[in-house]
């Protein structure tokens, strides 16, 4: 699977927006499924191969419900550094 992904999504770079998305990249390239994503958001970016994953909370109403909008902002911010 992962072999297909890397090939229709060829960046360098992946974001997972919420829990489900990042526990099925988690699984795709073998990473251990956590159960915080504030953990694995002060963390970012995990690093498997030659791949930057950017796990990050929902924009949704129940994302913002678990993690403040400006401080959404201030991780999307962060990640600027890595598209350069």
């Amino acid at each position: 699977m992962r072999e297909k992904i890397n090939e229709e999504v060829p960046s360098l770079i992946r974001f997972t927006l919420g829990k489900v998305a990042y526990d099925a990249v988690a699984r795709i390239y073998g990473l251990s499924l956590n159960k915080s994503l504030n953990k694995l958001i002060k963390n970012n970016p995990i690093k498997v191969q030659n791949v930057n994953i950017f796990a990050m909370y929902h924009c949704g109403r129940i994302g913002l419900a678990n993690r403040k909008l400006d401080q959404q902002i201030l991780d999307w911010r962060k990640i600027k550094k890595h598209l350069v």
